[in-house]
C-alpha cells in the first residue's frame, strides 16, 4: 500500500517560537542561557531554528534532548523528522558576550522554519542590557588635496576622524553647514582665504576640528585667445599662427624681436611676453620657429624678467593659445552618435561631416575599436554592435586622396537583459546524499552558472552540477550571470533523510479475529504487515497509524512482521512474536518465567487465584533513551483489573548471563533497573541488587506497579564495541533499527459461571450501548476481504473489562528519538 503526503504552502504562522533569557542584564565576558520553545501549529517537516546574535557574540549548544543537529558555523538546529501539530520542542543554548563589548541594550533573536515554511521570527524576551564602559567619543580631523589655486578651485576633503558616523562641514566659516558627506569635494568659486571646520559626531558625542586660513584662492588668468588656426605650408611658423588669429600683437624684446610693441588689446606696464611651444619655453623668435600639424603655440604675459621667469599662477596675467592644423588635409567632424549609451540590439544612428578649404570631401570612414569597419557613408544606422565600450573613429578624404586626422568618440553598448535560469524538478525527500542539479538557461552572453557556489557544467542551453547534501533541509540556489553582470537566481529545496522509519505495533484479539495496530515514527510511502507469513490488509487509522485484522483460525502463536518505506525510500523493519498463556497463584504468589532471555517476575497478591497479564520484552528501547545510557533489556507488563487492584508487589529478576559479555567499559555493577515515567518522559532509577535467583546471578528490583522497565547503564566516555550476538541499544543515532520483540501473554480462563455473571453485570452497567461478543461471531471470509477489508479492519469487536478468554497483547517498540 503506497501512501503520499501532499506539500502545503507556507502561511507564516505554522510555528510559534517564544524566547526567554536567563538574565536581563549582563556584563562583558558573561555567558547567558537562551531558551526557545517552538510549538508546531501544523505538521512540520525538517524543523530548523537559526539564532541571530549581535555581531561578535558567540552562540554555542548547551542542551536540547530533542534529537537535533547543531551547526555551529551558522548557529542552526535542524531536525529531519516530521513533527505533528501541537508538538512542542525546546532548545537551550549559551550566548557569550565578548570581553571587549561596550555597555548598551542589544537584541538577540532568531527564526524558525521548515520544509516549504519561510522563516518565522522569534517573539518573547529579546532585549539584553550590557553594563560596561561607554563607547569612545568622536575625535575630528581631516586633510585636503590642495590648499591653493585659482578661482573655481575644487578641493577634495578626506575625513580622518575616529569613532564617528556623522559629519558636518563648514567650508567658508559662516556657520552654515555646506556638506554632510564623509569625504566631500567643494568648489571655491571666488578668490579669498578660507577657514574650514568639521564637526564629527556619533550617538555617543561630537568633536569639532577647525583649520584657520586653510585654502587660498587667487584670480584666474585673462585668456585673450584660444582656438584653432589652419595653415598652408608657407604659413607654418609661430608668427604665421599668430597672424592667422587676426590679432594685432607686436612683441618687444630680444627673444621675439620679429615683432615690435605690445598687445593692442591688453597692456601691462613692465610686463613681458613669453613664447611657449608645446608647453616648453622657447628662446627662438616667432618668425624662426616652424610649426607642424597638432602643435600648440602659447604667448604668456607675465610680470617676471624673462631670464629668471618661472611660470606660476601668481605671475601669469594673460595668455594666447593657438592650436595648429594642416590646411592641406580636410577636417572631419563627428556630429553625433545617438542614442548613447544604448542597449544591445537598439538601432544607433551615426552622423558626420567633413570640410576641405582647398578642395572637396569625397570619402568617409567609420571604424569601431571592437567591431572594426562600420560604414563608408557620412551618415548611417546599425543595430548589430557588440556589447562593450566602443571607441568610434571617423575621418574624411578629399578629392586628391588626402585623409583627415581621425576624430573619435566613445559609445557604450549595454546588456540590459538578465539571463533566465530554471531548475529541473528534484526528488525530495531523498536518502541519497549525492545529487545532480540540472536545468536550462536562456542567455547568449553567459559568463557562468553556480549551484550553491559551485561552478556548473554548461551545455547547449543546459547546465548540471553535482552536490553533496546534508541531513535535513538543503536549500539549492542557482545563479546565472552574464558577461555584463546581470543575474537571475532560482532556488529549490531538497530534504535529505537517511534515517529508516521505526515501527511499533499493538496486538489484540477476540474469539474470532486478531487485530494489529501499527504506528510509525514518520510519514510512510509503502507499508506491509504479515502475520505468520500471511499478508493482511491495513487501512489508515489516524496520524501515522494503521490497522489490520485477520482470522485467528485456532492459532495462539503470532509472528508479526512490519516492513515500511518512508518518503525518502528508507526501509524500516519490525518483527515481534506474541504468545497466549495462563499463570496460577499459589499461597498468594505467581511466577512468570516464559521470557526468552530468562527474565522472571514473581507477583504477590491477595484474593487472587489466577490472573491475565501481558508481558512484552525486547533488547530495543521501548521509550526514548538518550545517548547518556546504554540499554540492555526492556520489559513492559500489563495486568488485568483483578490483579491490578489486589497486587501487593512484584519482583523483577533479569539474568546477567543473558547479556554477557557486557559492552566495553561497563561492569555488571554499573547496571540498574529503571522505570520510565510517562508523565515526565524520563527514566527513573530503582534500587537494584545482584542476587542469585533460580540458580542464576540476576539484577533484581521490587516494584508496586507495572509499566515499562529496563536494565540500563550509563554510557562509557569512549565509544563501545557491541558484540553482534548481544545487541545493546540507546535510542539516539539509530539509522535503521530492526525491532525484535518477544511478547508473552499469560491468561486466566474464568469459569463459565464467572464469565456469564460478569457479562450480565457489564451489560446492566452499560445499557443498550454495550456490544456483546461471543465465540459464535461470524468472521469475514478470505474471499470477501477485498470488498470490505476496511470495515473488517476497523470494526472487529474487541472485549472490554476483565480479559477472560480474550487477552490484549501489546507488542512493539516505542518511538526512538533520532539524532539528526
Amino acid at each position: 500500500m503506497i501512501l503520499s503526503i501532499p506539500a502545503t504552502a507556507s502561511t507564516g504562522d505554522e510555528i510559534t517560537a517564544t524566547q526567554s533569557l536567563s538574565a536581563s542584564t549582563a556584563s562583558p565576558g558573561d555567558t547567558i542561557d537562551v531558551t526557545v520553545q517552538m510549538t508546531m501549529n501544523t505538521p512540520v517537516t525538517a524543523l530548523t531554528y537559526k539564532a541571530d546574535a549581535p555581531e561578535g557574540w558567540t552562540v554555542s549548544w548547551q542542551d536540547d534532548f530533542l534529537g537535533s543537529t547543531f551547526k555551529s558555523n551558522t548557529s542552526e538546529w535542524i531536525w529531519s523528522s516530521e513533527f505533528p501539530a501541537g508538538l512542542t520542542r525546546t532548545i537551550t543554548y549559551q550566548l557569550e558576550i565578548p570581553e571587549s563589548e561596550f555597555g548598551g541594550t542589544y537584541t538577540t533573536t532568531g527564526a524558525a522554519s521548515g520544509y516549504n515554511i519561510t522563516p518565522i521570527a522569534t517573539t518573547g524576551q529579546t532585549q539584553l542590557t550590557v553594563t560596561g564602559p561607554t563607547h569612545p567619543l568622536p575625535e575630528a580631523d581631516f586633510e585636503v588635496n590642495a590648499t591653493s589655486g585659482v578661482e573655481s578651485l575644487t578641493v577634495q576633503f578626506n575625513d580622518l576622524s575616529t569613532n564617528a558616523d556623522a559629519w558636518e562641514w563648514d567650508f567658508n566659516n559662516d556657520s552654515v553647514i555646506d556638506s554632510t558627506e564623509q569625504n566631500p569635494a567643494y568648489e571655491f568659486t571666488n578668490p579669498g582665504i578660507y577657514t574650514v571646520s568639521l564637526k564629527a559626531s556619533s550617538s555617543y558625542g561630537e568633536d569639532t576640528e577647525t583649520k584657520d586660513n586653510l585654502i587660498t584662492v587667487s584670480r584666474d588668468t585673462v585668456e585673450l585667445y584660444s582656438s584653432t588656426v589652419s595653415l598652408y605650408p608657407e604659413e607654418r611658423t609661430a608668427l604665421g599662427a599668430l597672424n592667422a588669429t587676426g590679432m594685432t600683437i607686436v612683441i618687444d624684446g630680444v627673444f621675439v624681436d620679429s615683432i615690435e610693441g605690445y598687445a593692442d588689446n591688453y597692456y601691462v606696464d613692465g610686463s613681458y611676453w613669453h613664447f611657449y611651444l608645446n608647453d616648453g619655453y622657447s628662446d627662438y623668435g616667432l618668425a624662426e620657429t616652424v610649426v607642424e600639424h597638432g602643435d600648440v603655440v602659447q604667448l604668456i604675459l607675465a610680470s617676471d624678467d624673462p631670464v629668471t621667469w618661472a611660470m606660476n599662477e601668481w605671475d601669469v596675467q594673460a595668455t594666447v593659445t593657438i592650436n595648429v592644423v594642416d590646411k592641406i588635409s580636410p577636417v572631419a567632424t563627428l556630429i553625433s552618435i545617438t542614442p548613447n549609451p544604448a542597449a544591445e540590439g537598439d538601432e544607433i544612428t551615426f552622423n558626420g561631416s567633413g570640410v576641405d578649404d582647398d578642395g572637396t570631401v569625397v570619402g568617409y570612414n567609420w571604424t569601431s575599436s571592437i567591431d572594426g569597419p562600420l560604414s563608408t557613408s557620412a551618415n548611417f544606422s546599425t543595430s548589430d554592435l557588440s556589447i562593450g565600450t566602443h571607441t568610434i573613429y571617423f575621418k574624411v578624404q578629399n578629392d586628391i586622396g588626402h585623409w583627415s586626422y581621425e576624430v573619435q568618440d566613445t559609445l557604450e553598448i549595454i546588456d540590459e537583459i538578465a539571463p533566465v535560469v530554471t531548475i529541473d524538478e528534484v526528488v525530495t525527500p531523498t536518502n541519497v546524499n549525492s545529487t545532480v542539479i540540472t536545468g536550462t538557461f536562456v542567455e547568449k552572453h553567459l559568463d557562468q552558472i553556480t549551484v550553491n557556489g559551485i561552478n556548473a557544467t554548461i551545455g547547449d542551453g543546459t547546465y548540471s552540477a553535482e552536490l553533496t547534501l546534508e541531513e535535513g533541509m538543503n536549500t539549492i540556489t542557482v545563479v546565472a550571470t552574464d558577461t555584463t553582470g546581470n543575474t537571475d537566481t532560482e532556488t529549490t529545496q531538497i530534504v535529505l533523510d537517511t534515517i529508516s522509519p521505526v515501527f511499533y505495533s499493538a496486538f489484540k484479539h477476540n474469539s474470532t479475529h486478531g487485530m494489529v495496530d501499527v504506528t510509525s515514527s514518520e510519514n510512510i510511502a509503502e507499508l506491509e504487515v504479515n502475520v505468520n507469513s500471511n499478508p493482511i490488509v491495513i487501512v489508515p487509522n489516524g496520524d501515522l497509524m494503521w490497522t489490520g485484522s485477520f482470522l485467528l483460525d485456532g492459532e495462539n502463536t503470532f509472528n508479526v512482521n512490519v516492513t515500511g518505506t518512508d518518503t525518502a525510500d528508507n526501509i524500516g523493519v519490525s518483527s515481534s512474536t506474541a504468545f497466549v498463556e495462563t499463570v496460577e497463584f499459589t499461597n498468594g504468589t505467581a511466577l512468570f518465567n516464559a521470557s526468552t532471555h530468562g527474565t522472571s517476575i514473581t507477583f504477590s497478591a491477595t484474593n487472587v487465584t489466577n490472573a491475565s497479564i501481558v508481558v512484552t520484552e525486547s533488547t530495543n528501547p521501548m521509550a526514548n533513551l538518550t545517548d547518556e545510557y546504554v540499554g540492555l533489556h526492556f520489559i513492559n507488563v500489563e495486568l488485568d483489573d483483578n490483579l491490578a487492584e489486589n497486587m501487593s508487589g512484584a519482583m523483577i529478576a533479569i539474568p546477567i548471563s543473558s547479556f554477557t559479555p557486557l559492552p566495553d567499559g561497563i561492569t555488571k555493577g554499573d547496571v540498574s533497573i529503571h522505570y520510565y515515567n510517562e508523565t515526565t518522559y524520563s527514566w527513573e532509577k530503582l534500587d537494584t541488587a545482584i542476587e542469585i535467583i533460580g540458580g542464576k546471578e540476576c539484577w533484581v528490583t521490587h516494584v508496586e506497579h507495572f509499566s515499562i522497565y529496563a536494565a540500563i547503564a550509563p554510557a562509557p566516555e569512549e565509544p563501545t564495541t557491541v558484540p553482534d550476538e548481544t545487541p545493546r541499544h540507546s535510542s539516539g543515532g539509530s539509522s535503521g533499527p530492526k525491532a525484535t520483540i518477544i511478547s508473552s501473554t499469560t491468561e486466566i480462563t474464568d469459569t463459565d459461571e464467572e464469565v456469564q455473571a460478569q457479562d450480565e453485570e457489564e451489560s446492566t452497567a452499560s445499557g443498550d450501548e454495550t456490544t456483546s461478543v461471543d465465540s459464535d461471531t461470524t468472521a469475514p471470509s478470505v474471499e470477501s476481504e477485498n470488498e470490505d477489508n476496511e470495515e473488517n479492519a476497523r470494526n472487529v469487536p474487541m472485549m472490554d473489562g476483565v480479559l477472560g478468554t480474550c487477552a490484549i497483547v501489546i507488542v512493539g517498540m516505542y518511538l526512538i528519538r533520532r539524532r539528526d
